[in-house]
């Protein structure tokens, strides 16, 4: 699927892919983590290559929103903390793939959970 190295710094810009004709992002959090996610924000269809890898996520540069490997929102700074934003940050979700280091390569699963 891809090299070891292309991905080998944490917090680097993402790595576009195109996998069995799907657009996806593979990156790397400050954590070490590999994330291969699905490109568009949820909350716009930003493209999140255009935004910053930071602090194990990415963050989308039209709002700021940002989303974890597994594709788990985990900060949305442009609303007030409380019931409202715990909420959206539990359901707004980026499609994930799950991934391994193996062989100087990140291989991925893209079947069924």
């Amino acid at each position: 699927m891809a090299l070891l190295a292309e991905v080998a710094e944490p917090d680097a810009a993402p790595k576009r892919l195109k996998i069995l004709g799907e657009d996806m992002l593979l990156f790397r959090q400050t954590d070490g983590k590999i994330g291969l996610v699905e490109p568009r924000c949820p909350h716009r269809g930003a493209d999140l290559f255009w935004g910053r890898n930071e602090e194990c996520g990415l963050r989308c540069i039209y709002h700021g929103w940002k989303f974890d490997a597994d594709g788990s929102c985990v900060d949305i700074p442009n609303m007030v903390p409380g019931r409202l934003r715990d909420n959206f940050m539990k359901t707004a979700r980026i499609r994930s793939f799950p991934v391994r280091e193996w062989g100087g390569m990140v291989w991925a699963w893209m079947g069924a959970p």
